[in-house]
């Protein structure tokens, strides 16, 4: 606009208000406005990560679902454990120039063929000569690097009995060869003009055997391993209420490198509950001793292994886990040549290894019905003063496949206020399909009224407590599906009217 016609527009006015009486005011009422302060309180979000406390214990498997795994401490069998050295009590006896000793069973052990790593022979020779005596033993069943043992000892004229002990000689490091079932002994003795002599009654005494490697037949023999347990430690979680487990599994892993059949027999098998309460597991897998696989002789260094599985379909383990139960205990035995072979040869070695591990599987798609969840939050707010009414707002974007409906708490020192909705809203679930799968999230507002004497106790809480019971979509009518990743995204907000 010119200046010339700003210039007349103001001439105009003042025209106009030199012509007002001041009676034409007198009616006029000046009011105070009630201004509306709005702010934002807090965000923060809450997934399903969150709601079943995602803690080490705890997969994503690929079908979408959580799934807690409880394993036991393993039990494991070594060499030692199940063939240690073999003492062998008796000598043998030389009655003749050239014996075969028949090898006997020695602890339900019949050797065929060992690599040994310890233990020693002690001759006890009888000369009863005058004259000095070469004697040399020959034990083919023993062999040094492809070489058969050889021994040289020299008795020096004695009649006394016995004439001659030598000190231990090592058999460490020696393969012994029983195949035929006999330790064949031969010596050769001779005089000071090399005439052939016989020694009297005289003895080898094999101090004992310590294989690092045995192969032979063994015989039945049970193992206990005694009461064993799995804690059934489910995480702190945020949710407070009934669980149901699906497709809860109990597996007995065996790995087993000793080259001897295995059978697992179950002596007892139960689940204890939070209270004490004990229900056994029962199934048709354990009505007989269980084989495990082993390597044969020209699988010798292989592991082999078994998994045995108890499910619903086997078992009643799905009526018998649930949340209250805390403990699963299980008494299996060890069955040494469960069908009692007895000419077939087995092997041990030195790295050879039993290993029986047992873990309890628990899924976690559920269908949650009646659970609350408690999420708090620190809070640090200025106090809100010179207010007339007073509301909070909850924002809500919800791709979680569950209703909420929310209270807030604030608590500061021991006290506490709880606010409710207005209209008894709900924070809707996330969309879902006809399988309960998420298919978009949903958003919610929703209103709660402050009293005065709530927002006393809001202007110095420390923090806020998110109440929600939780449902199904509809509240529990529809079974859905809840998945890692899955977001609850809330803002709270603040609307005062002020004075």
């Amino acid at each position: 606009m010119p200046d010339w016609k700003k210039f007349l527009v103001l001439i105009w006015l003042v025209i106009l208000i030199g012509c007002l009486k001041s009676d034409d005011f007198s009616d006029i009422e000046f009011r105070t406005s009630n201004p509306i302060l709005a702010f934002s309180l807090l965000e923060t979000s809450v997934s399903s990560d969150d709601l079943v406390a995602l803690v080490d214990s705890m997969a994503v498997v690929e079908n979408d679902i959580y799934e807690l795994t409880f394993e036991a401490d393993p039990y494991s069998q070594q060499p030692g454990d199940l063939l240690g050295p073999i003492q062998l009590g008796l000598p043998f006896p030389i009655l003749d120039t050239s014996i075969a000793v028949p090898i006997p069973t020695i602890d339900g052990l019949l050797v065929r063929q060992a690599d040994l790593k310890g233990e020693s022979l002690i001759f006890t020779l009888n000369a009863a000569s005058s004259d000095t005596l070469w004697v040399e033993f020959f034990l083919p069943a023993l062999e040094l690097d492809g070489v058969p043992f050889r021994e040289m000892f020299v008795i020096p004229p004695s009649l006394s009995v016995p004439s001659f002990v030598s000190a231990p000689i090592s058999i460490a490091g020696y393969t012994l060869d029983l195949s035929e079932g006999l330790f064949p002994i031969s010596y050769y003795a001779q005089d000071e003009e090399q005439q052939r002599r016989e020694l009297g009654l005289s003895f080898i005494q094999l101090t004992g055997l310590d294989f690092s490697y045995v192969q032979g037949n063994i015989a039945q023999q049970t193992i206990p391993t005694g009461l064993q347990s799995i804690q059934l430690d489910l995480p702190d979680s945020l949710i407070q209420g009934d669980l149901t487990f699906i497709r809860p599994e109990l597996k007995f892993n065996i790995r087993n490198s000793f080259g001897i059949p295995v059978g697992i027999r179950v002596l007892e098998l139960y689940a204890q509950s939070v209270d004490g309460t004990q229900q056994p597991l029962t199934s048709a897998l354990f009505d007989e001793v269980v084989e495990v696989p082993y390597p044969r002789l020209s699988e010798r260094g292989d592991t082999a292994s078994q998994e045995i599985i108890l499910n619903a379909a086997n078992s009643n383990i799905a009526e018998v886990l649930d949340p209250e139960v805390r403990t699963l205990f299980y008494n299996v035995e060890i069955v040494i040549n469960p069908a009692s072979m007895t000419t077939d040869d087995f092997f041990v070695s030195e790295a050879s290894i039993a290993i029986l591990e047992a873990e309890v599987v628990l899924p976690l798609q559920v269908d949650v019905v009646s659970l609350s969840i408690d999420y708090r939050l620190p809070l640090d707010i200025e106090p809100i003063e010179g207010v007339e009414e007073l509301r909070l707002k909850l924002y809500a974007e919800n791709g979680i496949p569950l209703d909420f409906e929310p209270k807030l708490q604030f608590a500061n020192l021991g006290s506490e206020v709880v606010l409710q909705e207005e209209t008894a809203g709900l924070v809707a679930a996330a969309q879902t399909d006809g399988q309960g799968v998420v298919v978009g999230s949903t958003t919610s507002e929703l209103f709660f009224e402050v009293s005065a004497s709530a927002l006393d106790l809001i202007n110095t809480a420390d923090s806020v407590g998110l109440l929600m019971n939780i449902g199904s979509n509809q509240m529990g009518n529809d079974g859905v599906q809840i998945s890692p990743g899955q977001v609850l995204f809330l803002g709270l907000g603040v609307e005062a009217k002020l004075q």
